[in-house]
């Protein structure tokens, strides 16, 4: 008897062993069906499918072991009509669906997904949800919980102000621009949800605040502020043209509400602008007296005021393109200043030099009549008056020469003053100057030399 008793308590102990062995193995296959045999976790992932942003919440939630901050889900009413939201672990488990009542959830779950590794719910309206999730292991059971919170963006309306051929009615200045919103559509403002910190139930509202772009006819977008004040809200721009100009704003918040609208703005700035032109001499200098030629490009001015940077000025009412010489080597600032009825003022200047005088000696020259270095011609800038003979090495007077402007004369020709060809050989010259500017005059005993003719 003592041995058959012992025999069935053997038979018992296999059997239980076998039962936990089996259970083991089963738990091990489900694991394995889940993605594979791992250490669970115990904490949840998140997935938002079709939602444009997230906001991180401003509070912070203290759990055993850790500190988590929940999120706020921002999305757009008109492109999503609800919120999705996706919820997953890395092993099979139980998901709860709650609802929040401002800080509190709701006593049971309104939807409940049991031994899965993910469950999603695809219409969930705007509000706070808490999602707990449950692991069974075989020696314990993980927990883990999120608070998310959904802010569903409102539709908004954006309009200018402007008459019914589409230009602005008001809020044109010289230098800015300020573009009214319509009074009749809605003031612009951050859409706004009030969340929770479901620990200490205190309120925080989420905003999701509008920014504003102005681009001015095929300019690059830039960006606007919008002020609010008594007499309404406006954009203002710097973007100031003196032409008609298309103005297209745009209002968005980044999270997929966008709305543009256009106005049109007449000519209210002025611009001031012109081009400077002056021939340059032989040596491609700027050579006195100067004839300086000066075209107006203004835009949208009645007055012009000219000051031509050595003490003499000209001012009209007409868009003239007046003419100025210049007879002292120096820099030269032009500056045009105009303005309109409006009171708006524009200014553009250029600057410029009239260069020094100058007066080099020359030694060689072949008047062949091949265009090239026919002439005896010495180097010359801005030089007021000047006189030249030429002598034979016997000292006999072949040509001369004297002006009051160096620039129109072309040069020794290579002929005596009856017209005949001077022959070939070694000449004499002496030259004598005055000039523009700090040095006056060139004394003949600095300037003579001998010059070579060849033909």
């Amino acid at each position: 008897m003592q041995r058959i008793s012992m025999l069935r308590s053997v038979i018992l102990l296999q059997r239980r062993t076998a039962g936990r062995l089996f259970r083991l193995v089963l738990f091990a296959v489900m694991l394995l069906q889940a993605g594979g045999l791992r250490a669970a976790s115990g904490r949840m992932s998140l997935q938002t499918p079709g939602v444009a942003g997230r906001i991180p919440a401003a509070y912070e939630r203290h759990m055993t072991g850790r500190t988590v901050r929940d999120t706020v889900y921002v999305y757009n009413r008109s492109n999503t009509p609800s919120a999705a939201l996706a919820v997953s672990s890395d092993t099979l488990s139980t998901f709860s669906w709650y609802r929040m009542a401002g800080a509190v959830p709701s006593a049971a779950p309104f939807f409940v997904a049991q031994n899965v590794v993910s469950s999603r719910v695809d219409t969930l309206s705007a509000g706070g949800y808490l999602l707990a999730m449950e692991t069974m292991l075989p020696d314990t059971v993980l927990r883990d919980t999120s608070y998310v919170w959904f802010l569903c963006n409102e539709p908004f309306t954006f309009r200018l102000e402007k008459n019914t051929a589409g230009r602005i009615v008001r809020g044109q200045q010289c230098g800015f621009i300020d573009f009214y919103l319509d009074p009749s559509s809605p003031a612009l403002k951050p859409s706004s949800l009030r969340y929770y910190n479901p620990q200490t139930l205190e309120a925080f509202d989420a905003e999701v605040p509008v920014s504003f772009t102005v681009q001015a006819g095929s300019g690059a977008p830039g960006a606007c502020r919008l002020y609010t004040e008594a007499g309404g809200q406006y954009l203002r721009t710097a973007d100031v043209y003196a032409v008609e100009t298309r103005y297209t704003f745009t209002a968005s918040d980044g999270y997929g509400r966008v709305q543009r609208d256009e106005a049109i703005v007449l000519p209210w700035a002025v611009t001031a602008d012109f081009t400077l032109r002056a021939a340059t001499d032989a040596a491609g200098k700027y050579s006195a007296p100067l004839d300086v030629e000066l075209t107006n490009a203004a835009l949208n001015a009645t007055s012009y005021v000219w000051n031509f940077g050595d003490g003499e000025t000209l001012e009209t009412a007409q868009l003239t393109h007046p003419s100025h010489t210049y007879r002292t080597p120096k820099n030269y600032t032009v500056t045009l200043t105009v303005s309109n009825a409006h009171g708006c003022e524009a200014t553009s200047s250029q600057t410029f030099a009239v260069d020094a005088s100058d007066l080099r000696n020359a030694n060689v020259f072949t008047p062949n009549g091949d265009g090239q270095n026919d002439y005896f011609l010495p180097y010359n800038v801005s030089i007021r008056s000047f006189s030249i003979k030429i002598y034979t090495r016997s000292g006999r007077l072949v040509y001369s020469h004297s002006g009051d402007d160096m620039r129109f004369w072309e040069g020794w020709d290579g002929k005596t003053n009856e017209g005949h060809e001077a022959s070939e050989g070694v000449y004499y010259y002496v030259m004598e100057a005055k000039g523009y500017g700090r040095k006056q005059t060139y004394e003949p005993e600095n300037y003579t030399g001998f010059v070579y003719l060849y033909r």
